[in-house]
């Protein structure tokens, strides 16, 4: 190598100065250049190969970094910081092993170097190899026991394996020690999700926004678990703020759209979903949001157009045709029926696209009386749905005798202490289909009660319990080391979500929650809110498991798409409902659908009454209540109440002998 001189070796010094004020000052590619010119007169300056190394890092040109780390290391083997830096290189191009073995050189030669080994631990987690890497990260912790990246990536590890618990305490940990780091928060937040603890997966959302105000991801998902939670008024603010920093992105104005269905706006999502497909028309979002936003608004004719031009424009996706289906009534001779049929007959499409196409034609064969084909269709789409699906009868069986084991009146005497004196919930509870939306129509109509539509709560509750009560017995035996305290924190959360969904400057006497399942966790919820009412709604058997074989329900319902398993599903909801009825006598009204349709003035006030509130005339016009429906019974409920929906399974009498053979149907002799 040629000598140089020290006039040569001052004027290096200088260009290395002048780089390093370059970089500073973010002129990088005149740093570069520099950097460049003097290893073209001293190829063997190792730290002018480092601060190039680190600058090709650093603008993502890891490929150029990792040829200039690997020649620091080929001259410098015994240098820790340079294994580390290759490794760090390799990890970020895609080369996780060969990234292993130099972070493994690395602490090999300097086990101080702490960095390294996290980053050893999450080289290791990315690759696949989580043992390895909850070893690392193990290791670290023994050594430092609030350091806060361990516990952040240990976490992360243990989320992979779907260890939620352990995932939990972690993430709780590095939060801890770390309180403003925002990408812990968004780690804890997305662990919080997964263990369906969404109310607390909020919280930490929302720290993190306020640590990275700027961050348009920690504001959308904070948005979109705010809308699971149905806490709308928050999630549009999200989405407000997220359209701020990126005003012209479409599937943001999309979400706020469907907030703002969400939240029964249902001009306002228009005007949304309009300005999206003003500028780009061909967006498939844009154009079912709209339909559903004109079909909410009661405006028919639009809803049905929006829906037609979207099947139109994408002939081959099935959702628009279920939609199109659901917005107006059809008659034999309309021409949609036959290009549906056409679409439905090619062999190329997707189950779930499959599986809506037949709903649609279940729907439109019984608009126009054609119950044969009808039942064709519905059947078809639920044998599609039912393939998907693993429901297990033997095992709701399993878990509806635990919990009659454990809430005995027995047990509710014994941990009566734990229950609170609110009674601001009104619990609506029944089989989906059996009336809940009309009930919770005519209690909300009153003025001093606010619905607050099917509320995401109690089931997450329960399958977080033996988290919230340290117990490595599962919900419901875990009930047993529950307390009033933790009791009072649970129901908190309950009311606290409640009057979140009920809207700002608003004090209703009770706010209605008509989840329909709920008639699993009244146990539960009996035991935190002993004044709390509850209703539950029944309707005729036939009619009510038939409704539920004629809707598309999503995953929450893997019984809903076979006949037989109904039935059964049904039998076991009549067996502990009789068990809440024991278990907590007068606690609960029984509201049969029939009878209010025969008679919505008597029971109307019967329910009021049970609410404990004094009689108002609203409530005898649920349908006249300016509140959007999100269930599928939303063509019922804007109209007046009606008898059609009574007796209904009979058309359809012929298929129907696995479901009678499940509930052990009895005809009577009046009932024809």
């Amino acid at each position: 190598m040629k000598t140089l001189t020290p006039q040569q070796i001052s004027r290096l010094k200088n260009m290395f100065a002048t780089a390093q004020q370059a970089l500073r000052s973010g002129l990088t590619s005149q740093a570069e250049g520099l950097f460049r010119d003097i290893l073209k007169q001293a190829p063997e300056a190792w730290d002018v190969h480092q601060q190039l190394a680190l600058l090709f890092a650093r603008s993502g040109r890891t490929d150029e970094a990792v040829k200039h780390f690997r020649l620091i290391v080929k001259a410098n083997p015994a240098y820790a910081p340079g294994h580390a830096n290759l490794a760090n290189a390799l990890a970020e191009s895609g080369q996780l092993d060969e990234a292993i073995a130099e972070f493994r050189r690395s602490v090999t030669i300097d086990p101080t170097l702490i960095g390294a080994r996290i980053a050893l631990g999450e080289t290791l987690r990315r690759a696949s190899r989580p043992d390895e890497a909850a070893a690392v990260f193990k290791t670290v912790l023994d050594q430092d026991r609030v350091n806060h990246a361990a516990f952040n990536g240990l976490g992360l590890v243990y989320r992979d394996l779907e260890d939620l618990p352990r995932a939990l305490e972690c993430f709780e940990h590095a939060t801890g020690i770390a309180p403003q780091s925002a990408e812990y928060r968004m780690n804890f937040g997305a662990a919080l999700e997964k263990y369906k603890l969404q109310d607390l997966a909020a919280e930490q959302y929302y720290e993190a926004t306020k640590l990275m105000p700027e961050s348009l991801d920690a504001i959308v998902l904070l948005g979109k678990v705010l809308q699971e939670l149905r806490r709308y008024d928050d999630a549009k603010e999200c989405f407000d703020r997220a359209l701020m920093l990126k005003p012209v992105e479409p599937e943001l104005h999309e979400r706020l759209g469907f907030v703002y269905l969400d939240m029964g706006d249902a001009e306002h999502a228009i005007d949304e979903f309009h300005g999206v497909l003003e500028k780009h028309p061909e967006r498939y979002m844009g154009m079912l949001g709209l339909g559903r936003g004109h079909m909410e608004a009661g405006h028919s004719e639009q809803a049905a157009a929006t829906f037609e031009t979207l099947v139109n424009k994408y002939p081959e996706e099935g959702s628009g045709y279920f939609y199109l289906a659901l917005s107006r009534k059809f008659k034999e001779n309309d021409p949609i029926i036959p290009q549906l049929k056409a679409v439905a007959e090619k062999s190329n499409k997707d189950k779930r696209s499959e599986t809506a196409l037949n709903f649609a034609l279940g729907k439109i064969h019984d608009d126009c009386k054609q119950w044969d084909s009808a039942f064709h269709y519905y059947a078809a789409g639920n044998r599609l749905r039912n393939q998907q699906s693993d429901y297990k009868p033997e095992e709701d069986e399993a878990y509806y005798d635990s919990l009659m084991s454990v809430f005995t009146a027995d047990f509710m005497q014994e941990y009566q202490e734990c229950g609170g004196t609110s009674n601001l919930p009104v619990i609506i509870v029944g089989m989906p289909r059996s009336g809940t939306t009309l009930t919770e129509q005519i209690v909300s109509s009153h003025p001093k009660i606010i619905g607050a539509g099917e509320v995401v709560f109690w089931y997450y509750a329960r399958t977080s319990m033996p988290l919230l009560l340290e117990s490595d017995a599962a919900y419901p035996d875990c009930m047993r080391q529950i307390t009033p305290k933790k009791a009072s924190t649970l129901a908190d959360r309950y009311i606290g979500l409640l009057r979140k969904i009920a809207g700002p400057n608003t004090n209703p006497a009770h706010i209605t929650d008509k989840m329909p399942h709920n008639f699993v966790n009244l146990g539960l919820i009996a035991l935190l809110f002993p004044n709390a009412p509850i209703i539950h709604c029944k309707r005729d058997a036939m009619d009510n498991c038939l409704s539920i074989f004629f809707q598309n329900f999503g995953a929450g319902h893997p019984y809903a798409y076979d006949l037989t398993n109904i039935g059964h599903h049904y039998r076991l909801y009549e067996r502990l409902m009789a068990h809440w009825h024991q278990v907590l006598p007068g606690r609960i009204l029984d509201i049969n659908y029939e009878d209010t349709i025969a008679d919505p003035e008597y029971w109307s006030r019967k329910l009021i009454a049970h609410v404990g509130l004094e009689w108002d005339d609203a409530c005898l016009a649920p349908h006249k209540l300016e509140r959007t429906v999100k269930t599928a019974s939303q063509w019922q409920v804007r109209q007046p109440i009606y008898k059609t929906s009574v007796a209904r399974w009979r058309h359809y009498e012929n298929y129907l002998e696995p479901l009678k053979e499940a509930l052990s149907y009895e005809e009577k002799p009046d009932e024809r």
